[in-house]
């Protein structure tokens, strides 16, 4: 039970260090390059190990899904508004 509550509050497994790359905040699909490089950087420069790149190049796949969705409402609902005239 423990182990479940340390993963849920982003406490590393025994033996796994926290990767700490210190990141603008991701807004945009411009800002999704910009954090993919800066993570690339930090692995090549040995900051940050190839699972923990892996691991977060996972959660910026998934904050790119959420702008693009959220990009896509915008232009439907402008669309809409257009069509509704």
């Amino acid at each position: 039970a423990n182990a479940v509550l340390d993963r849920a509050y982003g406490k590393p497994p025994a033996g796994e260090r926290k990767a700490v790359v210190d990141l603008a905040p991701v807004t945009s699909a411009d800002g999704i390059v910009s954090a993919l490089s800066q993570l690339l950087a930090a692995a090549v420069q040995g900051d940050l190990g190839i699972s923990e790149l892996k691991d977060l190049a996972s959660v910026m796949e998934i904050q790119r899904r959420a702008i693009e969705t959220n990009e896509l409402e915008q232009r439907l609902q402008a669309v809409e508004r257009l069509a509704a005239r």
